[in-house]
C-alpha cells in the first residue's frame, strides 16, 4: 500500500483479539476462551472469557452430563460501561484463587502487546460457564 495524506489504514482491534488469543492459548493449555455461548477458540471479539479446562462429568440415572465449566474471569479490551480506555484493558477476575496465576499471565499480556491491564476481583468465588453476570 502507498503512502497517501488522505487515506490512512489500520486494523480493526477485533482482529488483534486474534491474536491475542492465540497467545493466551498457548500460554496456558488448560483455559478455555470464548467470547460468547458456544463460540471457543481465538476470534473478532471485544472480550474473551476465561474457562477452565477441566470439564468432570458425573452420572445420574445411568445418564452422563457435563459439569458447566469454572468461569474464573473476562478480558475486556473495550467496554463502555466498565470504563475500559482505548489502549488500557480489564480482567475482571470470578475468585480470589485465581488473581495471582492471572496477575502472571497479565503480566505477559501487558508486555507483549505493550498495554496496561487492570485486574478487579469481581466476586470471591468462581462462576460457571454461561452465568448471567
Amino acid at each position: 500500500m502507498t503512502a497517501s495524506t488522505k487515506v490512512s489504514f489500520a486494523e480493526s482491534f477485533e482482529l488483534k483479539a486474534i491474536e491475542i488469543g492465540r497467545v493466551i492459548t498457548a500460554l496456558y493449555s488448560d483455559i478455555i476462551i470464548s467470547a460468547s455461548p458456544g463460540k471457543y477458540g481465538a476470534q473478532e471479539t471485544t472480550r474473551y472469557e476465561f474457562l477452565l479446562r477441566d470439564s468432570e462429568e458425573e452420572g445420574f440415572l445411568g445418564l452422563w452430563t457435563r459439569r458447566s465449566r469454572y468461569h474464573i474471569a473476562t478480558l475486556w479490551f473495550r467496554n463502555e460501561a466498565r470504563d475500559v480506555k482505548s489502549g488500557e484493558w480489564l480482567c475482571e477476575v470470578f475468585g480470589r484463587e485465581y488473581v495471582q496465576p492471572l496477575t502472571r499471565l497479565a503480566e505477559q499480556l501487558a508486555e507483549r502487546f505493550d498495554t496496561k491491564i487492570h485486574l478487579r476481583l469481581k466476586t470471591e468465588k468462581h462462576q460457571y460457564e454461561f452465568a448471567a453476570e
